[in-house]
């Protein structure tokens, strides 16, 4: 069965140190885990927080904000068109208090080079900044940047691999969370 074939009441996951499946075809991973426990859906869907590694904290004056201490995998198990029915929710809806969104970027990856996404990425963060400076803007301002989303969609298969490394490096991807088979 696909998941998103499967009602909301009955998918659940595991988290385990080896790779077996899971009843639905889903297996999480994890080294600090060696036993098989079951994973608190959130409003139906498998949402995790990862932490992020130390090293990618040091010298940030946001170390200690979950926000950047942790990575947030959300297992996407639907169309866009059915989000809202299916209950899925980006994370800032958790912040208090909830923050408003006001650009969202979409990054499609496939097999682009890690430099092409590099690339990609500067230019966004230059535009970020360019908001933030806007100090009379009602809407952008010094903290205008928790108003805007970058999210990055891959098939873990065809991402390549050096792009892959590139995204372990910036703390937003980590190995062996999801697997399908």
């Amino acid at each position: 069965l696909a998941l998103n074939n499967l009602p909301l009441n009955k998918r659940s996951f595991s988290i385990c140190k080896s790779s077996t499946q899971s009843h639905n075809g889903l297996v999480l991973v994890s080294d600090q885990h060696k036993i098989i426990k079951p994973i608190e859906l959130i409003n139906g869907n498998l949402v995790i927080e990862c932490p992020v590694h130390s090293s990618l904290l040091t010298d940030s004056p946001y170390e200690s904000s979950k926000e950047f201490t942790h990575m947030r995998y959300t297992a996407c198990t639907s169309k866009p068109d059915y989000f809202k029915q299916e209950n899925f929710t980006l994370r800032q809806v958790g912040y208090e208090p909830m923050r408003q969104t006001e650009l969202f970027f979409l990054i499609t990856v496939n097999d682009e080079d890690e430099i092409l996404l590099s690339s990609t990425l500067h230019r966004i963060i230059e535009n970020i900044a360019c908001l933030c400076s806007l100090t009379e803007s009602p809407t952008w301002g010094e903290d205008g940047w928790k108003k805007i989303i970058i999210c990055i969609i891959s098939d873990r298969n065809k991402i390549n691999k050096r792009t892959l490394s590139y995204l372990k490096a910036l703390g937003v991807y980590q190995d062996g969370i999801a697997r399908s088979k």
